[in-house]
């Protein structure tokens, strides 16, 4: 199954097979090297890799969304028999069983990287717009933390005390999985802000699984997931002003969020059950193997 987009980037670069080819000082793909070596298999590896990578052809390959499988092939890869399954969620394991509490303040949540192109940023401006237009009834909770370098975690708590924002804003920094039910539960609405394209998004499924609403962009795979008016509501990436019309909408209609609330719980339970995943990817891996057998 392709997560990623390593095959349209083999077309763009030679990194990929350099990656094989050049020397390394790396002692344990050495070893992996001198074993293949001696089994005879480099060579064949040698003859399967082709020097130019738009050579490349592939018979069977399942993309995790569409937008994956049209990226790749408009990249110019070429794959004969493209499928696209989604990955998946144990859904039951974030159904929430006790009746939701609320005391009429709208709970916000953003979980992910802090990382600018996940566009926490947006999620922030947002909050300052409603709470400078008289909402003071709603909180943004920003579950994650820095993948690699921590100026730009540095720079979302410098906006948020910039703009007077700590008593509506809280962080909780990294989650630890076996914690992360618990988060969506206590929350309302999920923000999903990504700038950049993503293959697929399982934060989505997992807030729409825990029953969260979400005001999401349609970057990358989520166009797969969300259907704006029915599921969710959208944006453009970065436009804070939208994000925040998308918000207050919620807030002033409760049956609304109710609403594309339980439609999106209903298709996770329905599409991307892991049970459901784990059939598909099982019954394309044997129509493969029995479309081989019959040749």
């Amino acid at each position: 199954m392709i997560q990623d987009f390593w095959l349209e980037e083999s077309i763009s670069s030679d990194h990929w097979l350099s990656l094989w080819s050049r020397q390394s000082a790396g002692r344990f793909k050495q070893r992996v090297k001198s074993l293949l070596v001696s089994l005879g298999v480099e060579a064949a590896l040698g003859r399967l890799v082709p020097t130019d990578p738009r050579e490349l052809r592939i018979d069977h390959v399942s993309f995790v969304s569409h937008f994956n499988k049209t990226k790749t092939t408009a990249a110019g890869v070429r794959v004969k028999h493209p499928v696209v399954i989604h990955n998946g969620i144990e859904t039951a394991k974030f159904r929430k069983r006790e009746p939701d509490k609320h005391d009429g303040t709208l709970r916000l949540l953003y979980v992910g990287q802090l990382h600018a192109q996940k566009g926490v940023h947006t999620t922030v401006e947002a909050v300052r717009r409603l709470i400078v237009d008289g909402h003071q009834d709603i909180r943004l909770t920003i579950a994650g933390g820095a993948p690699l370098s921590e100026t730009y975690e540095q720079y979302i708590h410098g906006l948020v005390a910039t703009e007077n924002l700590e008593r509506y804003v809280q962080f909780l920094g990294h989650i630890p999985r076996e914690h992360i039910v618990k988060a969506y539960h206590d929350h309302d609405v999920l923000l999903f802000t990504s700038i950049v394209e993503r293959g697929f998004q399982l934060v989505l499924l997992e807030a729409m699984a825990s029953g969260l609403a979400v005001v999401g962009t349609l970057s990358g795979g989520a166009a797969d997931i969300l259907v704006p008016g029915e599921n969710c509501l959208t944006f453009s990436p970065g436009d804070a002003s939208a994000l925040a019309e998308r918000i207050r909408a919620l807030m002033a209609d409760p049956q609304l969020r109710q609403r594309i609330a339980r439609r999106g719980e209903e298709l996770v339970r329905r599409e991307f059950d892991l049970e459901r995943i784990v059939d598909q990817v099982e019954a394309h891996l044997f129509s493969v193997l029995d479309g081989r057998l019959a040749v």
